[in-house]
This record gives C-alpha cells, sequence and structure tokens, in this order.
C-alpha cells in the first residue's frame, strides 16, 4: 500500500526500487539471487519496474533515505494529533506539497518539488490504466474435509487434493487456490470464522448425500459421517 499511495501521489512509477530487506518484501537477502515475497514480486511486475534490493551489511546503500527520517518525524508529527489513517494521509500529502517539497535541501540547495518536476517526473514510467490489487499469499494444507484454513476462514478444495499443500493467494475479493502454479480453485473471500463451501468439492457420493440432506429429500437420521466437512 505504501508502494502504491507513493506512485499515485508521484504520478508515476520509477524504473528500479531500492528497498531495504524487509522480510515482507525480501525473503532472503542475496546479491546474485534474491528471494522475493510473492506478493511485492507481483506488485514489481504490474507496475513494470525492477526490484534491487539494498546490500545486506552495505549501509550506505540506504543512508541517505533513512536520514530524511528525523526531518519527517520533527517537522510532521511533532505536536500533531490525528484522529484517524484516512485524516493522516490527507495531512501528509498537504505537508508533500506545502512545506518539504518547497523547503530548501541541505544537499540540492533546491526545493524537491521543483526539481522533481524539472528532472525527475518525466522520466516516470506511466502507470497502468488497472489498479494494482494488494494481495497476500499463504500456504496451507488441504484436511479430510475438503477445506483449508486462510486467516482464520475456511475454504473448500477439490477432494483430490487432499493431504496436498497448496499456495492461495488471498486477495481483497478473491481466493485463489494454487498446486504447482496451476489454479485448482477459486472462491469469493469470506469473513474471518467462516466456512465457504463448494459441495461440488465433495466425492460425488458425498455431495448427493449433502444436497439431498439439504433440500429435505433424505429422510434417514443424520449420522456424523454424513455431517459437513467429515468424510
Amino acid at each position: 500500500m505504501c508502494h502504491t499511495s507513493a506512485f499515485d501521489f508521484f504520478g508515476g512509477a520509477p524504473k528500479r526500487i531500492v528497498p531495504d530487506n524487509l522480510k515482507s518484501g525480501i525473503i532472503k537477502a542475496d546479491l546474485y539471487d534474491p528471494k522475493f515475497n510473492q506478493g511485492y514480486e507481483e506488485l514489481a511486475h504490474h507496475y513494470g519496474i525492477i526490484i534491487d534490493p539494498a546490500r545486506s551489511g552495505k549501509p550506505r546503500d540506504k543512508a541517505r533515505v533513512e536520514r530524511v527520517i528525523p526531518y519527517i518525524r520533527d517537522s510532521f508529527w511533532s505536536g500533531r494529533d490525528f484522529t484517524s489513517l484516512e485524516e493522516i494521509n490527507k495531512r501528509a500529502i498537504e505537508w508533500c506539497l506545502k512545506v518539504a517539497g518547497v523547503r530548501e535541501h541541505g544537499t540540492t540547495h533546491q526545493q524537491p518539488l521543483t526539481l522533481f518536476r524539472l528532472a525527475e517526473e518525466k522520466q516516470l514510467k506511466p502507470l497502468p490504466a488497472v489498479p494494482f490489487e494488494i494481495a497476500t499469499w499463504h500456504q496451507a494444507k488441504v484436511a479430510r474435509d475438503c477445506h483449508i484454513q486462510v486467516n482464520g476462514t475456511l475454504y473448500s478444495v477439490p477432494y483430490r487434493y487432499v493431504g496436498k499443500t497448496v499456495d492461495v493467494k488471498l486477495g481483497t475479493r478473491i481466493v485463489e487456490v494454487y498446486l504447482d502454479y496451476e489454479l485448482v480453485k477459486t472462491h469469493l473471500r469470506g469473513a474471518k470464522g467462516q466456512r465457504v463451501t463448494d459441495w461440488n468439492d465433495y466425492p460425488p457420493e458425498k455431495a448427493a448425500s449433502f444436497s439431498a440432506r439439504l433440500t429435505g429429500t433424505d429422510k434417514e437420521p443424520a449420522s456424523s459421517a454424513h455431517q459437513p466437512g467429515k468424510l
């Protein structure tokens, strides 16, 4: 969200970003073959940018970026009270444009906003027409009841994958389940504590039994073997 908000503010995306090796972005730091968080890598593909992590143990790779933090703390945060995240974001944009952007920078001795518009803005890549959907990736094992648990919600998966460990892409609206990069199931995202079940994910004889009980056509006493979630 920080990246997408920044790109929206600047009106474009850079060709290359140099992040610190925070676990939410960089799973394994390596000079030649770093391993990225899958959601972070998707963001880079969406915007067409290169992720070039700061070298481990090389503080000079990011020192200039972190030096601005005391200025932000003292100029923006100090003495201010906010009631919501929305208010913080609104005030931060105003501060960037009316305070930080028009000050004389200690190194360049120019206004950052003026320098950005003259030299840097034209170097940015245009933003994609379709907004980036933020998603997180998880791993889950398909239980005997044909369900996986992700962030406190249960989702059904076709019975032939019972016992398999799958990758789950958790979006804001859609949940996608993959096995070996193949999409095997899609659900609308459920609320925490909810059980999201597609009866067609069960073996045919079990699905028919559940359907009969739901419609009232099966009058036999219910047993634990025919309860949803128990095969």
